[in-house]
């Protein structure tokens, strides 16, 4: 998949137009298309100067889809994500169509999505300021389905990862109901219980336009129960899902009338089955399959438990956040060429393959051998907004805390926290990475009142290689207190280094953790030690 990026320039509408024109076929080029890849045709386009920032739910706009044709659509949403309005849309004529555009006051991201139709339409600028609306297959918006779990991941992850509940569970009719965010208004739905899929894509493209009947994710041959087994898989899929997402204002649940009271636009279904047949991936099988983008438009993600069982959900888990990542419009990162990075020492990026890996998060493609930078966690914010992790990041706005769950929000963020110690009181800090399925691995500096640096911890979090690779992405520090006063100790993501072979930036270490600050009066004792001589005084 490639990024398209085309730029806009703005002047408000006339008021004489009714409908505004979002891109205008330009009849007054004489230059010839050129040839993209994978492209059915192309025309050059030129933007009617709308004052995008003015559209509402509801406005009527006209869209030029090819030559001398144009459509009339329908705005559904605008979302505003810092610098950056995001509008989605549907074609009046056409059912489950998706128009999506983004505009941050520089650049133009577009593309329309025909429902049933077997094409769509993408904007690209490949050089020169010159815009064109290339006309591809609908295949071309699919990233091609993420690897099946490998067998050895499914045998030796079990002996890293302690993913049993506590105690057994009864067998239950239903699914068990879990959501990280309820009341957020965006919903991501982990479907387990089956559904028949219907006037999608999918159904288009790979099924005949017939239903595709998805049977509930099942491993005992009873798909109408969960029992002891199932209920653990199914709470490890949400535990990692919400963990990768949960530094956004989305509510990760397994509660479908969750998603059936959640507006059009705002919600995703990623349905976990071993129904496969119908996906025809031409490497073979796949883990699973999405459209990039289509959050918002109840095209469902796809996760094949067939081809992604094992390690009690967590394989399927990783499918999961990968899944939703494209449906978000993420592209794969890919190591040295390849296209999927299955992980080094312990860790890798979402948007690969990593399975065998047991610290995981989105990246920037800061790490050596990437084949994708994309700023993943910036792509996701203008479709899911950054949750306030309530910790300010400066000394003036530190938080008065000893004992804390909070989140690093975002790339860059820092906690920053406030406590008092006494002259030689030993000050012990513990930060400790959350949840069976951590995303953050953090950096703790200690400060004096005055700013002065007086402690750290950086130590790198990787154990050696091969899997099964144990990671600690614990920090602490002990300290004796040189005076008494406020002392400040700031947290946040932190990197690794390995040399050439092996690093990732710290781009990716966000997340939940816990920090605990004890400060404790210790009392030293002298020893005095009496040396007497091998022979008694005369």
């Amino acid at each position: 998949m490639k990024k398209i990026i085309a730029v806009l320039l703005f002047v408000m509408p006339s008021p004489a137009f009714s409908q505004i024109s979002l891109w205008t076929e330009d009849a007054s080029s004489t230059q010839i298309p050129p040839v993209f890849e994978d492209t059915i045709s192309s025309i050059r386009v030129s933007f009617n100067e709308v004052g995008i920032l003015g559209l509402a739910s509801g406005d009527s706009v006209s869209v030029t889809l090819e030559a001398g044709m144009i459509k009339t659509a329908v705005i559904d949403t605008i979302n505003q994500f810092d610098d950056t309005v995001q509008i989605i849309g549907h074609i009046v004529e056409e059912p489950d169509s998706l128009i999506e555009i983004q505009f941050d006051g520089k650049n133009l991201n577009a593309s329309v999505q025909l429902g049933m139709s077997e094409i769509g339409y993408r904007l690209a600028l490949p050089s020169g300021g010159i815009a064109f609306l290339l006309k591809q297959e609908i295949e071309e918006f699919i990233c091609e389905g993420i690897p099946p779990a490998p067998e050895d991941s499914i045998e030796l992850a079990s002996k890293s990862f302690d993913l049993s509940l506590a105690q057994p569970l009864a067998i239950v009719s239903s699914v068990p109901i879990y959501s990280s965010n309820a009341g957020a208004s965006r919903v991501i739905y982990l479907d387990f219980d089956g559904e028949t899929i219907n006037n999608t894509p999918w159904n288009a493209q790979f099924n005949g336009n017939a239903p595709i009947v998805a049977q509930p994710f099942d491993l005992d041959g009873s798909p109408s129960t969960f029992n002891d087994a199932e209920q653990t898989f199914i709470r490890n899929v949400w535990e990692r899902t919400r963990e990768a997402y949960s530094i956004y204002q989305v509510n990760v649940t397994t509660d479908k009338s969750v998603f059936n009271a959640t507006a059009a636009g705002s919600r995703l279904r990623m349905l976990i089955s071993p129904t496969h047949e119908w996906y025809t991936d031409t490497r073979g099988n796949a883990g699973g399959v999405a459209y990039r983008p289509s959050f918002g438009n109840d095209w469902p993600a796809w996760g094949f438990s067939t081809f992604g069982g094992g390690r009690e959900g967590a394989n399927m888990g990783l499918i999961s956040v990968h899944e939703i990542g494209h449906t978000l419009n993420l592209e794969h990162d890919g190591l040295n060429g390849a296209e999927y990075h299955t992980g080094q020492q312990g860790w890798g990026p979402f948007m690969g393959a990593p399975y065998r890996s047991s610290y995981t998060t989105f990246s920037d493609g800061g790490y050596a051998g990437s084949t994708e930078n994309q700023p993943d966690l910036s792509i996701i914010s203008s479709r899911i907004p950054f949750i306030s992790d309530g910790v300010g990041n400066s000394n003036v706005s530190a938080l008065s805390a000893t004992s804390i769950e909070s989140k690093i929000g975002a790339f860059n963020d820092i906690d920053v926290y406030q406590f008092q110690a006494k002259k030689g009181e030993k000050i012990i800090v513990n930060v400790t990475a959350l949840g069976e399925f951590p995303t953050v691995n953090t950096q703790i500096t200690l400060y004096s009142s005055t700013g002065t640096q007086l402690a750290d911890n950086n130590q790198a979090p990787i154990s050696p290689f091969p899997f099964p690779a144990s990671v600690s992405l614990n920090s602490k520090i002990s300290y004796f207190a040189n005076e008494t006063g406020t002392y400040y100790l700031h947290v946040k993501g932190n990197s690794y280094d390995g040399g050439s072979n092996y690093n990732h930036s710290a781009y990716g270490a966000v997340g939940r953790y816990g920090l605990e600050i004890s400060v404790n009066n210790i009392m030293i004792v002298p020893v005095i030690m009496l040396l007497l001589d091998d022979e008694p005084p005369s």
